[in-house]
């Protein structure tokens, strides 16, 4: 059984921002707060610890009091990189991979994705909605590093590619489709705003009793 101290969660926040005209989305301003510390309120509740995976703005990223860590990709190599970095510092067998621009990571994404993993008997799974599979939320095995690096010295990028090539699992999120809006544009910003029930401090499709523990 895949435990919350088994889990490393990681925040996928080394993008370039190239929609938002280079600002760095995880710290940009939502409902009062940088819109990471909304990620990290949802995230670390299910998690043993967490990294964040940052390439600039670190003083800003520090003061959230979690472990940084840095792409040694040049030029932005994307999600993939950021997960690299993640599993070879993680000290856990499984890492929690979300996105800095998602403020309504479902309280239940741990336990789903690890049941779904058992379930399946897979090294990796990601979420769906039912319309659209997120690969930047996923849950996945440490030992999956190797195979990683291997890919990005050999010049590929794509994280779908990836981890269809390990048999990855997709766990059904559909109830709770909200819960992935991310935030990558100006107008992004203005529409989750405009949702009532999708506060960040409010609970979204708060999880049964069965999915409470891990």
């Amino acid at each position: 059984m895949i435990k919350r101290s088994d889990i490393t969660g990681l925040i996928l926040a080394g993008g370039r921002g190239q929609r938002i005209h280079g600002r760095d989305k995880g710290l940009m301003d939502y409902q009062g707060q940088p819109l990471v510390h909304w990620v990290i309120e949802r995230l670390k509740p299910q998690v043993g610890t967490v990294l964040i995976s940052a390439n600039r703005c670190v003083p800003e990223y520090h003061r959230f009091g979690w472990p940084l860590l840095f792409d040694d990709i040049p030029d932005h190599a994307g999600p993939l990189a950021g997960l690299s970095r993640g599993l070879e510092c993680s000290r856990t067998p499984w890492i929690l991979m979300v996105p800095c621009d998602g403020p309504y990571v479902p309280f239940n994404l741990a336990i789903r994705l690890a049941n779904t993993i058992e379930t399946e008997k897979v090294p990796a799974a990601v979420a769906s909605d039912g319309h659209q599979t997120h690969f930047t939320y996923a849950m996945l095995s440490r030992s999956l590093l190797e195979d990683l690096q291997a890919y990005l010295a050999s010049g590929e990028r794509r994280l779908g590619a990836w981890l269809n090539r390990h048999s990855t699992a997709v766990a059904d999120f559909s109830d709770n489709r909200l819960a992935f809006i991310n935030l990558n544009t100006t107008e992004d910003f203005k529409q989750a705003n405009s949702i009532n029930q999708s506060k960040p401090g409010a609970p979204m499709c708060f999880p049964s009793s069965k999915e409470l523990l891990l």
